[in-house]
């Protein structure tokens, strides 16, 4: 299945992140911001720059952190209702459970450098990438929540989860949901 990746290495870390995106996701987001174009301009006899601009700017505010905080920091009723807003905006889920697979990550490298003796604290302040203040208490509460072992877990429960959407799509939202409240639930077991 092609993707696109970009690959970096962080030298003090002695690490390699990586992102990237299966282009059939990036054409399902496309075709969603041509949907809801569509319905922005029902019944217009032409679209205007102004309602691209609103409809796009709309597409890339997507609220995602939420989704993905609220999982690792255990509130499951969060998880759901933020998860039915954004598959009611038309958000595919895959994009979802790439933002908690690059969350994962993060937290993993973070609970290791926590392990090692780096304070919490220094992460959340000089971390990269640096995390948006509002998402601090959250991060600061899935870090107490999950091992650097836990997390190993959880980053092969979403590449399981990743793959099982690409495998069945017509069930990629139950699948995304599943995974994200296991996570939730997983959350309030410490280990």
């Amino acid at each position: 299945m092609p993707k696109v990746a970009y690959f970096k290495n962080f030298k003090p870390w002695n690490v390699f992140v990586e992102t990237g995106n299966y282009i059939d996701d990036i054409e399902a987001d496309y075709w969603n911001v041509i949907r809801k174009l569509a319905l922005f301009a029902h019944g217009q006899s032409e679209i205007s720059l102004d309602d691209v601009m609103t409809v796009v700017s709309d597409a890339s505010e997507l609220k995602l952190d939420p989704i993905v905080d609220s999982a690792f920091a255990g509130n499951a009723a969060t998880v759901e209702s933020e998860f039915a807003k954004a598959m009611v905006a038309g958000t595919y889920p895959g994009i979802i459970i790439s933002a908690a697979q690059r969350q994962a990550a993060w937290l993993h490298k973070s609970a290791l450098a926590v392990a090692e003796g780096t304070p919490v604290s220094a992460l959340l302040e000089g971390g990269f990438p640096r995390l948006h203040f509002s998402r601090k208490g959250a991060v600061e509460i899935a870090l107490r929540n999950f091992s650097a072992a836990r997390l190993v877990a959880i980053i092969d429960q979403l590449a399981t989860a990743a793959l099982d959407m690409r495998k069945q799509n017509s069930l990629a939202a139950a699948i995304a949901q599943r995974a994200l409240l296991s996570i939730a639930v997983n959350a309030k077991r410490r280990s």
